[in-house]
């Protein structure tokens, strides 16, 4: 699951995708992964943002 210029890890990673409101400051989609700590071991969220503007509903449906 991760981004072509991002290299894979070797533990659970998932997709966590932010939808926000029409006036925010996100065009298009923005991916930043984050590393979480947990008695389990280590995770990554690729926290997808996207836009929140009618004009980008077709990016957001296919992501």
């Amino acid at each position: 699951m991760a981004l072509p210029n991002q290299q894979t890890v070797d533990y659970p990673s998932f997709k966590l995708v932010i939808v926000g409101d029409g006036g925010t400051a996100t065009i298009g989609v923005e991916v930043h992964p984050l590393d979480f700590f947990t008695n389990c071991g280590k995770i990554r969220f690729y926290c997808w943002d996207t836009a929140g503007q009618e004009k980008f509903g077709g990016l957001r449906d296919g992501y």
